[in-house]
């Protein structure tokens, strides 16, 4: 392919670093979204695309997505397909990238508009969860993600992947200080904390309203320094022999269940 840039060209080192690098992403505001999807989901959200990049004959396989960004005016550039796999953090990479900027962050919950459930986690690890925590967040209409504690890094690869276009679509805050993070939320919010056991049924539970729901690590749930923090236990009873869900199928459950009574709450007479 004339033209088109290889594995060692500066630019394409530069961006394999990107995807690998969380304080690169930082320091340059851009992350990288591998596959058609990410992509065609930030530009659903009108996220701001810097340059795309095209591996072998994406051109035709994605001429509808690349038309579309074609006429948007962005950068187009070709690279090779050894360049492709050296960038790429996926198993089977496809051969389109594109290089975004980091959306501006939520500095407020003040600034937060509308009624929709505040998503807090805390020391997610697992990028796969956070990205469908955001996914499941935004596509119930909550009204924010409040991620908290030591998680797994948000424009990480695989969240962005796995977000589906959802980190651009709705606010999140980022809170090192999980406790401190508790204690902002009063008196505005009513902080909900899910627990495996010995909490009312998630859906008894008043979610219509302000509420905060609080859902700990994958491995340990809530930590214990923040029992003092929460105003109502919550919890998912399981039918067999499972013991819990997993923390993202969890949010998810909860987060429709409160879309469910915003909505029966707005047809009331």
């Amino acid at each position: 392919m004339s033209g088109a840039l290889g594995p060692r060209n500066t630019e394409v080192r530069w961006l394999r670093s990107l995807l690998r690098d969380p304080e690169l992403r930082r320091t340059e505001q851009r992350c990288v979204l591998e596959g058609p999807r990410p992509i065609l989901g930030a530009l659903d959200r009108s996220a701001q695309l810097e340059t795309l990049f095209l591996g072998p004959g994406a051109d035709r396989a994605f001429a509808p997505l690349v038309e579309r960004i074609s006429i948007a005016g962005t950068e187009i550039i070709q690279l090779k397909d050894d360049a492709i796999e050296r960038i790429s953090t996926t198993r089977s990479p496809q051969p389109i990238l594109a290089l975004a900027a980091l959306p501006a962050p939520a500095t407020s919950l003040a600034k937060l508009t509308g009624g929709g459930t505040l998503v807090v986690t805390i020391g997610i690890n697992d990028p796969g969860n956070l990205g469908t925590i955001l996914r499941s967040a935004e596509a119930s209409g909550a009204a924010a993600v409040m991620s908290c504690g030591s998680a797994v890094d948000l424009f990480n690869p695989k969240v962005v992947r796995s977000s589906a276009g959802a980190i651009f679509g709705i606010p999140v805050l980022e809170i090192e200080d999980s406790v401190a993070a508790m204690k902002s939320l009063t008196p505005e919010w009513n902080r909900v904390g899910a627990y495996v056991n010995d909490g009312e049924r998630y859906d008894t539970i008043d979610l219509h309203s302000r509420s905060a729901v609080v859902f700990g690590n994958e491995a340990h749930g809530l930590p214990r320094s923040l029992e003092p923090h929460i105003d109502q236990r919550m919890t998912i009873p399981l039918a067999g022999w499972a013991e819990s869900l997993n923390v993202a199928m969890a949010v998810s459950v909860v987060c429709f269940e409160a879309a469910r009574q915003r909505n029966q709450n707005r047809i009331k007479p």
